[in-house]
This record gives C-alpha cells, structure tokens and sequence, in this order.
C-alpha cells in the first residue's frame, strides 16, 4: 500500500527508548515486519548511556530514523519524536512491547480514508515467556472521556499528526499516567468538533509483563501524576464520579505509601463521598487512620490498582 504523496508516509511510528539496548530491536523488528509498508519509524533514544545508539543504528532499513535527545522523560521523547515525524498519522510503541504483523493495515482499514478519525486497538498482557495472562479491547470510558468507546495505552491508538498539536501533545512535567492524561484532552476536543473515533477489537499489541521490580513506580511518582490530573481535570473527571473517587483513592493510597496520612485521609475521605456506593473507598479512610496497620497493608505490598481509565 502506499500513500498519495511518496515523500508523506501514512503512519509515523514513535518508539521512545532509555537504555534498553537489549530490549527495543524486537519492538523495532515488530514494526519493521508490518504487513502495511506505508509508515516510517522514528526511534527518539532518551539520553541512554549504554549502547542503544549502536544498536538501533546498526539496524538497516531506509525507513528507520535514528533521532538523539538529552534525557528529559517519555513525554518530551515522544514529543521530540512528533517533532521529528513526517506520516499524516503518529502512533506509539514503547520500547519493551511488540506490534503484532496486521497492526497498521487493520488500523489502516478501519480508518476508511477518514483524515480526522481516531483509530483505537485492543491489546493483549502476555508473560516474558509469551503466555496470554489477559486481553484487553476498546471499551466504553463514560463521560469523563466524553463517552468515547476507546483504549488509550501505548501502541493502541493513532491520531492524525495535526490533531496532536492542536490537543497540545503530552504533558512534559507528568511523571506517569501520561496516555490517559493526553485522552482526557483528546476525546473531549473530538466530542467538541465531531470528529469519529473508530475501534478495532482485535488486540494488535503484546505488553510484556515484566518482574514487578522492573515495573513498579514510586508512591512519590503515582502521588504527583495523579494529583496533576486532578489538578488539571477535576471538573471533567466530576461528570464520572467513580472514575473521580478511584483517582482520589489512589493519590490517597500513594500519599499514605509516602508517610503523609493527614494528606491520604483528606484525599480518601473525598473518594469516599464522591463515590458513595463503593465501600472500599470508606475501608481505605478507616485504614488510614490507623497507620501502623495501613502500614503494614499498604507499604508491605505494591499497590497495582489504577483509576478507571484508558491508561
């Protein structure tokens, strides 16, 4: 397939990537091995210090592109990789995940030439032994999301490169939860000017699920990235107040996981009054007012539960 203009491809992929030499040529081979050929690849290598540079440049392939930033986090690589995009479309992989063989022709097909439409994908949790542990599609997100059916979460959703800028790209100061910050700017600024959001069920991507001491994130790291999307969607967060009560829940957890029980009682004693009909957010605010024992419940394991949201 290719695209009217040869010199524009049709889907920019971004892979963003932080020492992770031994990782990202099997994503890089994943999106090299796609059935649609009209796509380009640019790799935006975060400032790593060990070989990745080598490795990715010892790649040969005319429609990869090797682009070299000082290290500033995933949601400035991802913009410097927009920056440095020329597709019409821009979709991302992240470095440890892999594009199944149909993921672009399938998104490609379910855009039906629609230049405005954001196309979403399933995808899939497998073991580092490839297992299947879980299936996840595109599912209805409520009015919080604008009531978009979608999947919001590294390598399931492409946009026109346009949409992106005008939506603002990702938040560069967000520490985690940057997907699903970026669809609560996206969907409703789709809602607003009527443009489609199209699904694929299919999962097209494999996210490996890696040992928990390879993935987890900080308290200190989950508490930030939370409360800046409270901060910045509160009032759209408000039309689902469930979603807003599991938000408040975890930055009350993650507050308590940091020491800070007077901040994790206040934000759980709001979970608890937004969202009434779910008791756990009221155990939570009891727990948290006995901190040896939330202690003992909250720092002894890792806490895994995310809001109910596209990321």
């Amino acid at each position: 397939m290719t695209s009217a203009e040869p010199s524009t491809p049709f889907f920019s992929v971004v892979i963003c990537t932080y020492n992770r030499a031994p990782l990202v040529p099997r994503a890089i081979r994943s999106v090299l091995e796609q059935t649609f050929t009209d796509f380009e690849l640019v790799v935006v290598d975060d400032g790593s210090t060990d070989a990745t540079g080598e490795v990715v440049s010892a790649i040969p392939d005319r429609r990869l592109r090797y682009v070299h930033r000082d290290n500033g986090g995933l949601s400035a690589a991802r913009n410097t990789g927009v920056a440095n995009a020329r597709g019409r479309f821009v979709i991302f992989l992240d470095d440890d995940d892999e594009a199944l063989p149909d993921w672009l022709r399938l998104l490609y097909e379910a855009l039906d030439g629609d230049t405005r439409a954001v196309v979403t994908c399933g995808d899939m949790i497998v073991d580092e032994d490839a297992r299947v542990l879980r299936v996840r599609v595109p599912t209805p997100l409520g009015p919080a999301f604008a009531n978009h059916r979608a999947r919001f979460v590294s390598g399931t959703f492409a946009l026109p490169r346009e949409a992106y800028h005008l939506a603002g790209g990702f938040a560069e100061d967000l520490e985690c939860s940057h997907q699903t910050e970026f669809a609560l700017r996206v969907l409703p600024m789709y809602r607003s000017r009527g443009w489609p959001v199209r699904s694929v069920d299919d999962p097209l991507i494999r996210h490996v699920l890696r040992s928990p001491e390879r993935r987890i994130k900080t308290p200190e790291k989950i508490l930030r990235g939370t409360k800046y999307i409270l901060a910045h969607h509160e009032d759209q967060l408000s039309r689902s107040p469930r979603v807003l009560a599991d938000y408040l829940a975890v930055a009350g957890v993650a507050a308590a996981r940091t020491g800070d029980y007077r901040e994790a009682r206040r934000l759980l004693r709001r979970a608890a009054i937004t969202f009434r009909r779910d008791r756990t957010h009221r155990l939570r605010l009891v727990l948290a007012h006995f901190p040896p024992l939330a202690n003992l419940v909250w720092k002894a394991r890792r806490y895994r539960r995310s809001p109910a949201a596209p990321a």
